[in-house]
């Protein structure tokens, strides 16, 4: 079995990022969205071999050591 490999490019992107949170007592909860549009994905040759969609939902939980901020 012969396999080939392709190198290919993506433009870079310009997304936007939607974040919230909330805190209860010493725990922080953190919820973050990052919307990056679809990149279509070239060859060297010019062809468009796909897409590719990086959008991501990112989940945090953090906590206070000793109660209080510093």
């Amino acid at each position: 079995m012969v396999s080939r490999l392709e190198t290919g490019s993506v433009k870079n992107q310009l997304g936007l990022l939607l974040r919230g949170g909330l805190e209860i007592g010493n725990t922080r909860y953190g919820i973050a969205y990052n919307f990056i549009p679809k990149a279509a994905i070239k060859i060297p040759n010019g062809q468009i071999i796909g897409t590719i969609n990086n959008s991501y939902l990112g989940l945090s939980i953090g906590f206070k050591l000793g109660g209080r901020k510093i």
